[in-house]
C-alpha cells in the first residue's frame, strides 16, 4: 500500500537468495533501513528513506518486508534538512531474480 512504512535489509550479492529470505523473515538481524513506500510499479518500488541507510552498493540484495527480495536499481542522496547531519535517500529497487521474458518458440 502506497504510503506505507516497509522495513528491509540489505545483503552482499554473494548470500544465497534462500538465505537472504530466510534471514530478514526471522528477523535475525535488524533492518538496513525502513521509508515510506512511494510507489510500486511493475516489478519496481520506490522508497523513501526514513530510517537507516542503504549503502548504495549496486550489488547488493535487499529483502523487503511484505514484498520479497530485490536488487538496487537507483538510490538518490540528498543533502540533509536545515539543522541536521544525515543525507535523505530516495531508494529504486526492482525485483529479484529479474522476470524472464518469454521467447516465443520457432515454428
Amino acid at each position: 500500500m502506497i504510503g506505507s512504512i516497509v522495513e528491509a535489509w540489505e545483503f552482499d550479492r554473494s548470500c544465497e537468495l534462500s538465505d537472504v529470505m530466510r534471514l530478514a523473515k526471522e528477523r535475525v538481524a535488524e533492518p538496513t533501513f525502513a521509508g515510506a513506500l512511494l510507489s510500486t510499479r511493475g516489478d519496481a518500488l520506490t522508497i523513501q528513506v526514513l530510517f537507516g541507510s542503504p549503502t548504495a552498493d549496486p550489488r547488493s540484495l535487499f529483502y523487503v518486508a511484505g514484498h520479497g527480495a530485490f536488487a538496487l536499481s537507483r538510490l538518490e542522496a540528498w543533502p540533509p534538512f536545515p539543522g541536521r547531519s544525515s543525507k535523505r535517500f530516495l531508494v529504486t529497487l526492482v525485483a529479484y531474480p529479474p522476470a524472464r521474458a518469454e521467447v516465443p518458440a520457432a515454428q
